[in-house]
């Protein structure tokens, strides 16, 4: 048996919770080859795992790119979603001339937009798509609302013509907001009625977690010591802001002698200094098992995209999230702050816009805290475990 699974190249979130489930299909079916086509980062992300990935993905060109060019520079126009459009038009026909679809018993695809785009309805049969995202808010930006009805109507359109779609996110997480402003149908609504909701995808499966000795040897760091760690994730959009924050946060603290380690994990896409590495500050590029980090870490800095935030919430040890969502980014901005408010003794909200002293109060008055309440976990956890389950009936049925 063969599948195929597309995950999208927009960081590295997705191909995280994507290997995750590939990992539980395994388990449940050792007789299934599964195959990777996508673009840079993922690629590189799949080679440290020692996963197949076609040819052909190196034909492909990231949308990471295109993604942080909206966020670190000149803001997204009519104009430049044209462009975008674009490269994922192309990246499909790169699809179309060397990848045969019916080759696998199962094609699944994570947020693989150019499926959505460009695909031919036939096509589309034939694939299972995942995603923890259905529709854009609206703003009080004109031209955001301009593309959200166009992007909204589009979704709304086009996503049930693939074969299956697996919603890989808390229901209860999603916005209770209707598709058209004040009309259509609740957004929630619809994707009961369309979507397998799987719930929230982590990218660690039961027994992968080491306890917080275990985890710190694996990354060398004392068992004694206090250890903040900061991931920005697998794009640059924005990111070398929030380490170098982190790193002036961390200075601060140590000025007022609060014994701290920092760990930062750059990901692959953002060019950091590495030689000002010293006993107090490790960085790590990728980290093939952030998870390790999870555990080892006493505060965890880090951006609110879906997986890492569903990592974070459905761990069974309390780790004290502080979310820095990228700066006018709907998806990040929405989770870190629901997140913030349903779980207020795990996560803390900061804009992108909090000085580096600020930074440094929150880190130490969490470093300070004695806890011992029994963890909050998130009723929407084991998303990959159900959607490696429901993809696996896929692929018999197939």
């Amino acid at each position: 048996m063969r599948a195929l699974f597309l995950p999208s190249h927009v960081g590295l979130g997705h191909v995280a919770r994507d290997l995750a489930i590939a990992r539980w299909i395994r388990r449940k079916e050792p007789r299934v080859t599964i195959e990777w086509c996508s673009a840079e980062p993922v690629t590189g992300y799949l080679r440290l795992w020692g996963e197949r990935v076609l040819e052909c993905s190196y034909m492909l060109k990231s949308f990471s790119e295109a993604i942080e060019g909206v966020y670190n520079y000149y803001g997204y126009s009519l104009k430049k979603l044209s462009s975008y459009l674009e490269i994922l038009r192309e990246n499909y026909r790169v699809l179309e001339e060397h990848v045969d679809f019916n080759a696998y018993d199962l094609v699944f695809a994570d947020e693989f937009w150019e499926l959505v785009l460009s695909a031919p309805v036939k096509t589309k049969e034939e694939v299972v798509f995942g995603t923890d995202f259905v529709f854009k808010p609206y703003e009080l930006n004109p031209l955001g609302n301009i593309i959200g009805l166009i992007l909204n109507h589009y979704f709304k359109k086009t996503l049930p013509l693939f074969r299956k779609l697996v919603y890989l996110n808390s229901l209860n997480e999603t916005p209770s907001t209707r598709w058209y402003f004040l009309f259509g149908e609740r957004v929630r609504d619809w994707i009961r009625k369309h979507m397998f909701i799987a719930g929230l995808a982590t990218s660690y499966l039961p027994g992968d977690l080491p306890g917080i000795k275990e985890a710190r040897r694996n990354l060398g760091l004392g068992e004694d010591s206090k250890i903040v760690a900061v991931s920005v994730g697998g794009t640059a959009a924005r990111s070398k802001l929030l380490v170098e924050k982190a790193l002036r946060a961390h200075e601060i603290l140590r000025k007022r002698g609060v014994d701290v380690k920092l760990v930062v994990v750059a990901g692959p896409r953002t060019r950091i200094e590495e030689t000002i590495s010293n006993d107090d500050v490790v960085f790590y590029r990728v980290e093939k098992n952030l998870w390790n980090l999870y555990t080892a870490s006493n505060v965890f800095v880090t951006r609110a995209g879906r997986t890492t935030t569903a990592d974070l919430e459905c761990l069974p040890k309390k780790t004290k999230a502080i979310l820095v969502p990228i700066r006018k980014h709907f998806e990040q901005e929405h989770i870190a702050k629901t997140l913030a408010s349903l779980y207020p003794d795990s996560f803390y909200y900061l804009s992108e816009d909090v000085e580096a002293g600020r930074l440094a109060e929150t880190i130490e008055k969490l470093l300070g805290e004695e806890d011992h309440a029994p963890k909050t976990m998130g009723e929407d956890c084991g998303g990959s475990i159900r959607a490696g389950e429901y993809l696996l009936k896929q692929l018999k049925t197939a």
